[in-house]
Parts: C-alpha cells; structure tokens; sequence
C-alpha cells in the first residue's frame, strides 16, 4: 500500500501499531439511490479492503445489507414493516450478500467466511470466548471473516434501548472481542459534523455530552442506526483504549487514505490505558439495564454508608449485634417458615440429601444461629487496634493500625446461617456488606436480611450497611461482578463453578474458598478405634459441608486390618464406597476408583479410599489432589506428626483429630466468613481480623524530608 504525500504526520503515528481492523459498513454506503444493492460500491469497498490487507493488516468486515438485499430479492418495493418479514428479508438477503462479497473477494484471490452473532452470542461467556476463538482462527488462515447481525433469528434483545444499532454497537464489540487496534465505520456522511456550521470535526479526544449534541439523529428507510450509535461504539472502543476513525464510505480509497494519515473523517482518540480482553467484556458487552442497574444503585448505597460505619463506636456495633440476635429470636417463626418453603422447593427440584441438610434451618441451628451473633458481640473489636508501633531516629512516631476493609461482597449457596454470620461479622468489622445468595435459599435469605436491617437500624447502624441482592440470575452475579468502584472484596462461598465463575470474571479482588477436598492419612502407627472414630465423624455427621472427609488414606501395613470393619460401618451407613484396586482386595464390593475421584468434593455420602505405602505417598497424594483446605493424620508417632503439618500445603492441618473442626466457630472466632484456602491476606476460617486491613499513623512534630 502506497500512501500520498501531505498526510498528517501525527495521524499517521497514531495508527502506527494497527495490525488488525475492523471495517464497518452501512446499508447506505452499500446501496444506490433506488435503494438496492450497488455492486459497484461493493466491489469498490472489496477493492480497498484488500489493498490494506496487503500491507500486513489483518481485517473483519462487519457488513449491514442483509435485509435491503433480501427485500430487493423477493421483489418488496419497502422495508418489511414486521418482524417475521423482515426476518424472512434478512434470511435470503444474507446468503446473497455474502454471494456477492465472495465474488468480489475471489477476483483478488481472497476467501471469505460468514459469521452471525445475535447478543446471547456475546452476553454469554463460553460463547463469546467461541466466536473469538472462531474469527482469530479464520483470521489466521488468512480467511477475511465476515460479519452480520443475526436478523434471521435475533429478536427483542435491548441494547442501549436498541438492538445493536445498524452494527454500529456489534463492530464495536467485535473490535473489542478480537483486540483489534482500530475500528472503521463507513457511512455516507464525512464524519461527525459540528451542529453549528456543520463542518467537520476532525479529532475528539475525549466523548462528552458536548460531542453528542453535533449529532443529528437521521436514519434511512432500510438503516437501523445513525450518527448517535456510531458515537456510541466509538465510546465503547475508546473507553477499552484503540482507536475509531468514521468517514465517508463512498470516497475513493477511503481505507488506504486512512491508514496513510490522511485528513479524512472523524478520529477518536483512544482512552487512557488498555483494558485487558476479560474486563472488555465485563464492561462493554455486558451495559447495566433493570436489575443491573438496580445492583449498581445498591453498590454506591454501600459505598456511601460505609465510611460512617467504619467510625461507629464498638459499644454501638455490640448494641446492634444484641438487637439483631433479639430481632432474630423474636422472627423464628417467619424466618423457618420462610426456610420450610426453599426445603419444600428443593424436594421438588430432586435435590440430594446432603444438599437439603445444607439448606435446612432446625431448631438447634437457629438458635446456634442466635449464639454466633451474641458471641460476635463479646469479641474484641479489632478496629482501631494499634499492631504495631515504633520511633524513627528523626522523632516520627510510626503506628500500624487496623482498620476496615470497606465494602465486601459475599456470593454465596444454599446455606443460610451465612447471611447471619457474614452480617454479624462484616459489621463488627465495620465493613458494609452486600450479600448474593442461591436461588435454592432466597426465601430464607430475604427473611433473615430484612429481619438483620430492621434491627441494626433500631439500633443506630446507618442504612445500606447490609444489603440483599434479590436477583437469582447469572446476569446478577456478573454485575456484582463489575462494581469495583464500590466494592473492595468478593468472597465466593460455594462449589468449583461458583469460584470458577467469580475468579474468572471480577474486576474486583477475591479471596477464594475453595471446596473441600479434605484428606485424613491413617498411618501405620495411628491407634486404630481412634481411627475409625475420627473418619466416622469426618464423613458422616454432615457429608455436605467443606471440611467433611473426602479421601481416607490408609497405610499398606494396617489397611487389612483396620479398612475391613471400617468399610463395613461405613456401608451400613449408607456410604457409597470408592477404593483403588488394593482397597477392592479387601472389600470386592467397593466401586472402582477412577482419577477424577481423588480430586473431586463429594459434598454427599460418597468417600474414596486409597491405600498408600507410607506418608511420603501419602503426602504426595494430598498435595497433588487436595485443594489446600483441610487435612488431617491419625498417628502416635511424634516424627511423623511433625513431618505431615510441615509439608501439607493445606490452611489447616489436623494431628489426630477430625477435619470437622475447620470452622471459625470452633477456632473460638464466634463464626466464619468461610474458608480462604488463598495465600495472600486471609487463609483458613476468616473471622474479624481477617475482614480488616491497616493503615500507617504517623505523629511527628514538625519533621521535613531533606
């Protein structure tokens, strides 16, 4: 590609890293004055679109025309006027159009590739990560992919109070989605044209409200969008840090000129800093609208309480926990009937046992559920606490002090006692908390929170201190997601899909607790009825929670003699064995044990057993498939003991005793926020000091750095 003399030097600059592009073109650069089809203007656009290729541009062409072609097609003389016909129009018109646009390619020997995206296709995550991996494939095999709107098929999905908008808003999205560095959109104007004189605005640095009021919102027959969506997709491809240039589609040349730095059109200039691919989409694909919005409106309510929350005495936070715990005992009965109708709800699904067990309030929990709260309140507030404190040579006297976090978000399952303890401890802590329940549990949840806002209110705690998130969706969670200027930290509680989900797609850090594959090792030396004692209670007093035993390890030169009766008990009571083939020697009827048992969280009565030839495979084992939760080793032998606490890299290491005790209720924590089996800030139980950060305060009496 040859580029004229007289370009404009820093326009040139700044598509100096433009490897790949993204070319828009509307249905009134692709039509003539009649309204059909100019396959001159195509051939034309074809043309340009490979003279830039041959340069070492890599180019996807987002192409509207379907529905003008398809209406010319079967002879209508007008746009369809419903849905079902325009449908029909868009069907045969884009198999013609890419008929077309695959003649023209092949004169200058390219191939092309048809690509139809509707918003699911962008809006879901695995489909989106497909349609870029689909066009970065093409792309590399040197195919120039072609891209449309589904109109066959896409209904009334809303975007920005449209659908995409004449591809204005797809070209932007699709930009992002491959990381293009520049998005072309060619219309059959100049550019932005200012509205007072109606000359041409050759560069916006920055989108405002002022740039939009040049816009003159005028669409054609056949067009879905105007000038106005085109703004529009130029703020979501600036806002993710590249480039959009919209001109003129008819000039001759028009794609070379660009890319030469000619004076040509509108240039948007790209935003401070790239976001990276994953934030892009949260950001851009996924715009706040209904219930979104609403959870953005509870993010900032959080954020605007918190600083008055974290300067609350610790007699008012205590006062309030004791009124939350009266508020609670005095609302059993509407918050178990609340729970009673998830428990009936979750029959109906075919939940399993365990899972109801997780989900179910009974009358001993709800009033362990009362005794957390009261024992929260007797804690120390560790708010304010001075950790450390020293004196530098020139008279600074340098305090290190503890102090809220701000505001969290907890994402959590079927449990219910944890929109208790996450409540009762964020607020101790002096942090806001917005709490995202399990669809399976939202009755229970709400009645629990309103019962929590009603009495801390009483009780002096500003509003938006503890907030419900009512929505159910995954689109909810997302959202929650997103709203890193509100919150500080999300807590994910809940299975591996869950923290898959949140780690995966939060602009926000987390602090992951992870699931539970718990070990216990029987060594060679373990007491043997305390063996068995400590695997009965680790697997079978509540087998759907995170610290319930998972795998039992049992040393070769014991395991006849102690696997025998505990496998039998273990059956009796309704446990479903798995066992490699040594455990199958003993008891024939134990199910095969397949790899994805040993690094899979049963959360049922369901245990894999293994039999080892001594701790160092023991060791082994729990490092490769344990998930750094908990775990545990029977033994008498002090050297063995000392050995397995210090190479298993877990949160919490048990010497003789069950994995059932990794819980901030009994660590003396009065309750848990859950288990972190992350490294950094927080691991095991988190309780009030881990819901804390710190700060420096300084005192000096007039020092200066020289």
């Amino acid at each position: 590609m040859e580029c004229s003399e007289g370009y404009l030097v820093k326009r040139k600059e700044v598509f100096s890293d433009v490897r790949r592009i993204v070319v828009k073109v509307g249905t009134n650069v692709l039509t003539s004055r009649d309204g059909k089809i100019d396959r001159r203007q195509i051939r034309n656009l074809c043309n340009g679109i490979s003279e830039i290729m041959g340069s070492k541009c890599e180019v996807v062409l987002v192409s509207s025309g379907a529905i003008v072609t398809g209406t010319s097609a079967l002879g209508l003389k007008q746009k369809p006027g419903g849905i079902q016909e325009e449908q029909a129009a868009a069907s045969v018109g884009q198999s013609r159009l890419m008929h077309i646009y695959n003649e023209c390619f092949n004169k200058k020997n390219r191939i092309v590739g048809q690509v139809l995206l509707t918003q699911a296709d962008l809006r879901d995550r695995k489909r989106y990560l497909n349609a870029r991996n689909t066009i970065i494939t093409l792309l590399n095999s040197g195919v120039i992919p072609v891209v449309n709107e589904n109109d066959a098929v896409a209904v009334d999905e809303l975007y920005f109070g449209n659908r995409f908008g004449d591809n204005d808003i797809l070209s932007a999205l699709v930009t992002n989605l491959i990381g293009a560095q520049l998005l072309i959109i060619l219309t059959d104007v100049d550019g932005l044209l200012s509205g007072k004189d109606g000359k041409l605005i050759g560069t916006v640095e920055k989108i405002t409200p002022s740039v939009e009021k040049h816009v003159k919102q005028k669409k054609s027959c056949f067009g879905k969008g105007g000038m106005l969506s085109k703004i529009r997709a130029a703020r979501i491809v600036t806002g993710a840090g590249e480039k959009v240039v919209i001109a003129n589609g008819s000039l001759p040349g028009v794609l070379r000129k660009i890319l030469c730095g000619e004076n040509i059109g509108t240039l948007f200039l790209p935003g401070k800093g790239k976001i990276a691919e994953r934030k892009r989409w949260i950001a851009f694909t996924l715009e706040p609208r209904g219930i979104l919005k609403e959870i953005e409106l509870i993010g900032k309510k959080a954020k605007s309480c918190s600083f008055a929350l974290s300067t609350m005495k610790t007699s008012e936070k205590n006062s309030a926990l004791k009124s939350i715990a009266s508020g609670m005992e005095k609302n059993r009965g509407r918050i178990m009937n609340a729970n009673e109708r998830d428990v009936v709800l979750a029959k109906k699904k075919g939940r399993s046992k365990a899972f109801i067990d997780r989900l179910r309030l009974t009358p001993s929990r709800f009033g362990n559920m009362i005794d957390s709260i009261m024992q929260i309140a007797s804690l120390p507030d560790p708010v304010g606490e001075v950790i450390k404190t020293w004196k530098r040579p020139n008279g600074l006297e340098i305090s290190k002090v503890r102090v809220p976090l701000g505001v969290i978000g907890i994402i959590y399952e079927a449990r219910p006692n944890v929109s208790v303890d996450a409540s009762c401890l964020c607020l101790k802590a002096g942090n806001c908390v917005i709490l995202r329940g399990g669809a399976d549990a939202i009755n229970s949840n709400i009645a629990i929170v309103e019962v929590i806002e009603e009495s801390a209110g009483m009780a002096g705690v500003p509003s938006g201190a503890v907030q419900i998130i009512r929505d159910t969706t995954h689109e909810g969670v997302l959202a929650l997601l997103r709203l890193d200027s509100y919150i500080d930290l999300i807590i994910p509680r809940g299975g591996e899909n869950l923290i898959r989900t949140v780690v995966e797609n939060s602009t926000i850090p987390v602090i992951k607790h992870y699931k539970g594959i718990c070990h216990i090792f029987i060594d060679c030396k373990a007491d043997l009825k305390m063996a068995e004692k400590i695997c009965f209670n680790a697997k079978v007093q509540r087998p759907g929670v995170c610290n319930a035993m998972e795998t039992m390890l049992v040393h070769k030169d014991i395991a006849k003699r102690f696997l025998k009766p505990v496998l039998a008990r273990f059956k009796k009571a309704g446990v479903e064995l798995r066992g490699c083939p040594e455990v199958r020697k003993i008891m024939p009827s134990v199910k095969k044990a397949v790899i994805k048992d040993w690094s899979t969280e049963y959360l049922d009565m369901i245990l894999s057993v293994k039999v080892v030839t001594g701790i160092e495979e023991a060791v082994n084992h729990i490092n490769t498939y344990g998930s750094g939760h908990s775990d545990s080793i029977v033994t008498s032998d002090y050297n063995n003991a000392k050995r397995f606490a210090g190479e298993i890299d877990s949160a919490v290491v048990f010497i003789n005793a069950s994995t059932r005790f990794t819980d901030g209720g009994e660590f003396g924590f009065g309750a848990e926020i859950g288990i972190s089996t992350n490294k950094l800030h927080a691991r095991g139980p988190m309780a009030l000091e881990e819901l804390t950060s710190y700060k420096y305060v300084i005192y000096g009496d007039g020092q200066i750095r020289e």
